[in-house]
C-alpha cells in the first residue's frame, strides 16, 4: 500500500515470473518504478504504462503481472489498471463479493500495442471490513466460512 494522503491510497500486487534471483531482482524494480510514479499522483494505468517503459529499458526477459488500484476513501472512488492480472475483488461484510473490472492489457515485458487503461469505479462505500482480493487462489489470508479454492466459490 501507497497512502498518498490521509484519503487517497494506492493497492499495488504483482507477480514476477520465475523464482530465480533475476525474478527477484526485477521485482524490486518494479516496486520502486510502481512506488515513484504512483507517489508522483498518476493514475493506475498511467502508472503501469511507464512500469512497462522501464522494464522495457531494462531488457529483462521476464514478464510481470500487475495490478494497480488508486482508492479515495473521502468520495469512494476507486481506479484500476490491469498489466495481465487477474480483476480484484472485494470481499463485503455480509461474504458477497464483486469485482472491480478493468481492461486486462498485456503483463509488463510484453510489447504493449497501445496505451495501458485503466477504469474508473464510481463511489462505493468502503465499509468496516470490506476487503479487496488479489487472486483467491493465492490469498493467505481468509474469513471463516469461506473456502479458498477458485474464485467461483467466492461469488
Amino acid at each position: 500500500m501507497i497512502r498518498l494522503t490521509d484519503e487517497r491510497m494506492v493497492l499495488v500486487v504483482g507477480d514476477v515470473e520465475g523464482h530465480a534471483v533475476e525474478s527477484a531482482a526485477v521485482m524490486g524494480q518494479v516496486r520502486t518504478a510502481v512506488a515513484a510514479y504512483a507517489s508522483e499522483g498518476h493514475p493506475p494505468a498511467t502508472v503501469i504504462d511507464r512500469t512497462a517503459r522501464l522494464l522495457t529499458a531494462l531488457r529483462t526477459e521476464l514478464l510481470v503481472t500487475c495490478c494497480v488500484l488508486a482508492l479515495d476513501t473521502a468520495d469512494g472512488t476507486t481506479e484500476v489498471a490491469l498489466a495481465g492480472h487477474p480483476e480484484p475483488l472485494v470481499l463485503r461484510p455480509d461474504g458477497s463479493t464483486s469485482t472491480l473490472d478493468a481492461p486486462v492489457n498485456v503483463p509488463l515485458g510484453v510489447p504493449a500495442p497501445d496505451a495501458y487503461r485503466g477504469r474508473e469505479h464510481p463511489p462505493v462505500a468502503w465499509e468496516g471490513p470490506d476487503a479487496v482480493l488479489e487472486r483467491p487462489d493465492r490469498r493467505k489470508r481468509h474469513r471463516p466460512g469461506i473456502q479458498r479454492s477458485g474464485t467461483s466459490r467466492l461469488r
